[in-house]
């Protein structure tokens, strides 16, 4: 759901010029990090999760 990533529309400032193809050169780095960042969120959020469910198990 978007409730979970509130900062949703400061990542789009970031993912727009990646649409735009005269710029797309220019932001393969930023693509880069982009994807790298939500490997990161998306590796935390399962971890915490994860977490979470272990407590509730002790």
């Amino acid at each position: 759901t978007q409730n979970s990533f509130p900062d949703y529309g400061f990542f789009k400032i970031f993912i727009t010029p990646l649409t735009i193809p005269k710029t797309r050169k220019k932001f393969k780095i930023l693509k880069v990090v982009t994807a790298y960042f939500q490997f990161i969120i998306i590796v935390f959020a399962t971890m915490s999760a994860a977490m979470q469910k272990y407590e509730s198990n002790n």
